[in-house]
């Protein structure tokens, strides 16, 4: 048994179960945690430095059965995960764009998410954004967004836009804070070159 990972740094999956109260309430039970991890089985900061996965099925509060893989040990089973994930992740990309309650993209549209994705992930600095900024049903990943913002105010000295988590917070309950957020030139560089998509300067566009 294991203490549970940090939030932080993992992936929670979560699974509807039924309520035994007298409401009948439907709740949401957190069943399980996938964590990136190093090749001493540490936590990894994110997905990019890591070495291997964890995938832990939560027993209560305070234990979990772990399942560890480091990469690199089976070819064959290392390739077989990056077929099935390679899949996974582009469906995850195209659904995300295409089944977007409010505004669901286009075909194309969703082909320019899995691009940017895929650009992102594969630079020599990769990054695994999820979703991208730009068109109709193309959705911001807010939590780059927030990495954005707290970059480009710690560069500016605007001390008021550092707090990380009062930032990702406020991007969910601040429509107008979101909208014009994304709209500030150095908070919207810093977004497409995060999620591997670099703005242009005027001078590409007239060379």
């Amino acid at each position: 048994m294991t203490t549970q990972p940090q939030a932080a740094k993992s992936m929670a999956d979560d699974n509807g179960s039924g309520d035994d109260t007298a409401t009948a309430k439907r709740t949401k039970k957190t069943v399980s945690k996938r964590t990136f991890i190093m090749k001493d089985l540490s936590e990894a900061e994110n997905i990019e430095g890591a070495d291997g996965a964890r995938y832990a099925l939560i027993v209560d509060e305070k234990n979990s059965l772990p399942f560890d893989y480091i990469f690199g040990q089976n070819p064959a089973f290392d390739r077989m995960c990056a077929i099935f994930g390679f899949h996974t992740k582009v469906g995850n990309v195209a659904n995300t764009v295409l089944n977007d309650k409010d505004e669901p993209g286009t075909p194309a549209d969703a082909g320019d998410a899995i691009t940017a994705w895929k650009t992102g992930a594969c630079a020599a600095d990769p990054v695994w954004a999820e979703r991208a900024a730009g068109g109709p049903g193309i959705k911001v990943d807010r939590d780059v967004l927030a990495d954005s913002i707290v970059a480009a105010a710690t560069a500016l000295g605007k001390t008021n836009l550092m707090d990380r988590a009062a930032v990702r917070a406020r991007l969910d309950s601040d429509a107008a804070f979101f909208k014009g957020i994304r709209q500030v030139p150095e908070v919207a560089n810093e977004y497409t070159t995060r999620i591997g998509k670099p703005a242009k300067s005027l001078d590409d566009f007239l060379s």
